[in-house]
């Protein structure tokens, strides 16, 4: 719906109609954790320079955390569409 630039190390940029893969979202969302970091150790081991600095990051109803490409981090959920 929106492109986001993203501000801070732990954003993940996108510009309109990427396709981001959502690993992690709302408070609620329990089993998000363990797939994350399932997703995290597959993807690091074809891409030794994939970033992990937004794991600490926690995510809640507005901000999720995906994958992009060989980007991970968390953006806003009023910019993206399911």
């Amino acid at each position: 719906m929106f492109d986001f630039p993203g501000e801070d190390e732990e954003d993940l940029p996108f510009k309109f109609g990427e396709i981001i893969n959502v690993v992690e979202f709302g408070k609620f969302f329990s089993v998000s954790r363990l797939l994350f970091n399932v997703i995290v150790a597959v993807s690091s081991l074809f891409s030794p320079t994939h970033t992990l600095s937004s794991t600490n990051v926690i995510v809640n109803d507005d901000w999720w955390r995906g994958i992009l490409g060989k980007d991970i981090g968390i953006f806003p959920a009023a910019y993206v569409q399911l």
